[in-house]
This record gives C-alpha cells, structure tokens and sequence, in this order.
C-alpha cells in the first residue's frame, strides 16, 4: 500500500503520475485518487475569506476518493488523474499493489526481506515505510504485536468502479491514515531522481528461526570461552605445579571428573535458589504486603551470599586442596553450565510460545512517498 502526496510546480495542470516499481512482478494493482475538504485558515465576518491547502498527510476532515486509470508497462505504472491538479496545487494517490520477490527463505527457515520504494521521475522529499506482518508470525526488530489491516477486499474496491464520482469510503479512510505506519517504521529524506530507498530485515513463525543465528553464534562463543577457561586452567595449573608423574595421572583424571561434577550439582543448586527466589518475589506482595519490603530485602541479602557461597565456594575449596588452576576450573566450570542454562532457557520459550503454522503470511509493506512534482 503507497500513499503519494505530489505538489504541481509546473506552468500546467498535472494529469498523470509515472512511479517505477525497483523489483518484483507486480499484478493486482490498483489506484484512487484522494480529495480531502480544504478547511479555513481566515474568516471575515463569518465568511471564510481563505483556505489553506488540504493536509493529505495528517487529514482533518472528510475523504473521498475516486478511481483512477492504471497502465503498466514493464516496472513503470502510469497513473491517469480522474482530476487534473491544478498549478501550485497537491494533490495524493492511493495506490494497491501486489509484489513477489521481496522475501526469500533461508535454511533455518526464516525469510529475509529487501523491500524498495517507489521511484519517480523527481526528487522525493521525504519517504516513510511501515512494515508488518501477520499476526501469528514474528518481526524482527519489532517495537511490538501490532495487527496493521492494510488490504483492500474486492467488494470495498467495486463499490468504486472506473468512471464513478469521488466517494467517500470508510475502510479507504482506514487503510489511508495506517500507510507509514508498522510494527517497524523507517525514514529517509531527499531522495533524487529515480532513487529508492531500501528496508532489509527478517520474519518467521517462531522466535527460534529468528534468532536462530544469534542462538549458534552463542552457544559458539560459550564453547570457546570453556575452552579458552580449560586451556588458562591448565597453563596456571602447570606453572604452579610441575608435570605430575605416571602414576598421578589417574589422580588428576578423577579431579577433572571431581569439578565437572561438582560444577554441575552447583549450577543446579544455582538455578534451583533463583526459581525459588522468583516465586517468593512474587508471591509476597500479595499475601503480606505490609511486610514485603523487609522481606524482599532480606531475601536480597541472603541471596547474595548464597550466590557467592555456591559459585565460589566450591572453587575455592578444590583450589586449596588440590591447587589454584583447578579452583578457577570449577568456578569456570560453573558459570559454563550457567550460560547452557540460559540458552537452553531461552530456545525453550521461544519453541513453547511459537504459534504452529503449514504456511508464510505474506509480509505487508506500506510506504507513503511525499514529491515534488512528477513528470511524464
């Protein structure tokens, strides 16, 4: 859906609009040009003396609209005015169309959108583009779940056929004042001549084919830095200590099971506290709210005491009986499972919140175009 505000600068009235569609196969186009009341900006005696020019982008008062001709030739649609626009004079059209070849689908299943503006013969003052999609898929970038109704139903478009008189249309009104308007917005100013502005991001129909590349990228990096805390353990644990003989390999083998075990029964101890924590949080205000406050605060204290206890402790023990580099490997250990845990957290919200869908919505985009004027 575009809506383009024009202004006639030329020494005669303006009758024909040109606008180039950058890419895809464009079908199911069509346009209606708008008529907003003009309102008064000085009266005389209860008589308005001058009016000023209608506001097509923010508009007041009624709108009628009145279908306009359409001619598409390659990627240009020539739109032929119903009204001529006078010089000096704006005018606005509300242009339908239908495009493929925007979104493309990866293999993790997310599709990934470069959407274009129009491109007219002039310079554009400004361009503002709001995109949304379907309400049971996911928008990358998303300020929020905004269910945007941007396309015109047949019947709504017959009950103004070609040759018709400007009339007035509620779901018109609807789909005008939406266009510019999205679960993301985006803007750009000054364009040139037969430049276009363009948006790129992604959608899916679940959180976890979304961010599926910032989820690998994360589980990649908590590898490497249980590596690199292996590695740094081993270093400090050979500096402190000289190589251990044959006959305490063994020994050593079982103190590596003793910190990937223990790491691990303190990791669950860990997350165990802070669902607990997270329960006694909420369940407090509720049920002793002159007390919560206290409450809370002891809670805090403990909590961090606790915390310190079970994430250090244990490495601070296995540092002193067994030496320094295998302490920092049972905290570092523990704080590894920690960030498994919030991945593994996080992938299972994202599963468990997804709607379950066979097939893509496709993605509406809007982008209302305000120029100056346009040549045949």
């Amino acid at each position: 859906m575009a809506k383009v505000i024009f202004s006639n600068q030329t020494d005669s009235p303006l009758s024909e609009l040109t606008l180039r569609v950058p890419k895809g196969q464009i079908n199911d186009y069509v346009a209606f040009q708008v008529f907003v009341d003009r309102q008064c900006a000085r009266y005389e005696s209860s008589v308005c003396i001058q009016y000023r020019d209608p506001d097509f982008q923010y508009p007041s008062g009624n709108a009628s609209y009145q279908r306009a001709n359409v001619n598409l030739e390659g990627d240009t649609l020539t739109i032929t005015l119903p009204q001529t626009v006078g010089q000096t004079f704006s005018g606005s059209i509300l242009l339908s169309y239908r495009a493929l070849g925007y979104a493309r689908k990866n293999l993790v299943g997310t599709y990934e959108y470069a959407f274009e503006t129009l491109k007219t013969p002039e310079a554009v003052t400004e361009v503002i583009v709001g995109i949304s999609t379907d309400s049971d898929l996911y928008l990358k970038g998303a300020k929020g779940k905004v269910n945007y109704q941007m396309s015109m139903d047949v019947a709504s478009v017959n009950e103004i056929g070609m040759g018709a008189p400007a009339t007035a249309n509620s779901r018109f009104d609807q789909i005008y004042r939406q266009i510019g308007y999205g679960s993301i917005q985006k803007k750009a100013s000054n364009l040139k001549s037969l430049e276009s502005y363009t948006v790129k991001g992604s959608y899916a129909d679940s959180n976890l084919k979304l961010y599926a590349k910032e989820t690998l990228i994360g589980i990649a990096v908590a590898l490497v830095f249980l590596i690199l805390i292996l590695l740094v353990s081993r270093w400090i644990l050979r500096s402190i200590n000289p190589p251990a003989p044959s006959a305490n390999v063994s020994a050593q083998k079982n103190v590596w099971l003793i910190i990937t075990g223990g790491s691990f029964i303190a990791s669950l101890i860990i997350v165990g506290y802070t669902v607990l924590l997270i329960w006694v949080v909420q369940f407090i205000p509720r049920y002793q709210s002159q007390f919560a406050l206290p409450i809370l605060l002891l809670f805090f204290v403990i909590s961090i005491g606790l915390y310190g206890l079970l994430l250090l402790g244990p490495g601070i023990y296995v540092g002193i009986r067994k030496g320094l580099g295998f302490g920092l490997a049972m905290i570092g250990s523990t704080i590894f499972w920690l960030v498994i845990y919030a991945f593994a957290y996080m992938l299972a919200v994202s599963a468990f919140n997804s709607p379950i869908r066979d097939d893509f919505g496709v993605t509406r985009i809007s982008a209302p175009a305000e120029s100056e004027p346009v040549a045949q």
